[in-house]
């Protein structure tokens, strides 16, 4: 029987060794682990990586419309065009890179918000080619930034072009021009009341149609000569009021459109057996800026008591 040699006897032991095993013989299985080496231990509660947070929420960029449209603008004219961003999201929207490309015919203005006030109190973005735009401007969720872009043309000047910024995406606005014109059509024309006794009222109505292809602007509807002759439209006279010419059409939109028709009240009342004379003046951005209509009636005698 194979005997550890007595002077590793303790070592032997220490190691496994039994009296029917060789000091020769290697270990096998589990016996191969060495006692002296501890083995690392596995603490089965640390977690995974941890999952990422859930999002916090992103500012979302909404224009509305979605480019500057310009109508036909005569040389030495200038016309304004307003695009409204509108952070849709649910948190802060940062602009940064606002940047224009387009002629020194062009002046782009921005402001917080609305109303829109007049462009001398908003602040100025781009003007004469120089970009005086921030860094960054910030917009609050639920919040708008409107900006207005100016054209003033020139004989020889250039058109088109776009404004970029970049917010959760690259946006880019283009600037589109249509020669498309308005043009009024006003029936009738002349006005006459014939007779009309004194102290007696008679209205007839003066009927302004846009028969261009362009929204018509209505900048001034008046009426000189005879005092015994009056105008209203809705109601109201466009010369003390001059708001009932921003939607005359009564369509809820800016302006005349296209087929669309304005009822130009006139009221005749004359005081004296004269022959009275006036003239409807309609000035607008139509082909035919300026409309002049005459206007004649001419007074009776009173009717019997």
């Amino acid at each position: 029987m194979a005997r550890c040699a007595p002077w590793i006897l303790v070592f032997a032991l220490a190691l496994g060794c039994s009296e029917s095993e060789s000091t020769d013989t290697p270990c096998e299985g589990e016996q191969c682990t060495d006692p002296m080496m501890p083995t690392p231990d596995v603490d089965a509660s640390i977690p995974d990586a941890a999952a990422p947070e859930p999002d916090a929420g992103a500012g979302v960029a909404s224009l509305s419309p979605e480019r500057f449209e310009f109508t036909y603008v005569a040389p030495g004219d200038q016309q304004e065009q307003t695009v409204a961003l509108t952070n849709s999201g649910d948190a802060p929207l940062v602009l940064r890179e606002l940047a224009g490309a387009f002629s020194t015919e062009y002046r782009l203005h921005w402001q917080h918000g609305r109303p829109a006030l007049p462009l001398a109190e908003q602040e100025v973005g781009i003007s004469d080619g120089e970009n005086s735009f921030p860094e960054t401007i910030e917009v609050m969720p639920g919040a708008l930034v409107l900006f207005t872009l100016v054209y003033s043309p020139t004989e020889d000047g250039v058109r088109g072009g776009s404004f970029a910024l970049t917010a959760d995406r690259d946006i880019r606005m283009s600037i589109e021009h249509s020669d498309d014109r308005p043009e009024f059509l006003a029936i009738p024309n002349p006005v006459e009341f014939g007779e009309v006794a004194v102290g007696e009222r008679k209205l007839e109505f003066l009927k302004l149609t846009n028969v261009g292809s362009a929204i018509a602007t209505l900048e001034e509807v008046s009426i000189s000569g005879n005092e015994a002759f009056e105008i209203s439209i809705e109601g109201r006279d466009p010369q003390v009021d001059s708001q009932v010419l921003q939607n005359p059409d009564r369509d809820l939109q800016p302006g005349v459109g296209i087929d669309k028709e304005v009822d130009i009240l006139i009221r005749f009342q004359p005081e004296d057996e004269m022959p009275a004379e006036a003239e409807v003046r309609i000035v607008s951005n139509a082909v035919n800026g300026e409309i002049i209509v005459p206007v004649s009636g001419n007074a009776g005698p009173p009717p019997p008591k």
